[in-house]
């Protein structure tokens, strides 16, 4: 995926929005983690995503 770096921050939000997007039409797994585990663990991925997004050593061609 190739996005602006300031679409980066629009990422994990939208993961969020399909999470709950996921519960509200009741389309879970039983098995599925609590939806506010997930997002907790978005809250914590966003840093670090950000931080892969940034590092040119991970850019391929694009």
């Amino acid at each position: 995926m190739t996005l602006a770096p300031d679409q980066w921050t629009a990422i994990t939000p939208t993961v969020g929005a399909f999470v709950d997007f996921l519960f509200d039409q009741d389309l879970t797994d039983r098995l599925c983690a609590d939806q506010q585990l997930l997002h907790a663990a978005l809250d914590k991925l966003a840093a670090p995503f950000a931080d892969a997004m940034a590092d040119e050593s991970r850019y391929g061609i694009a």
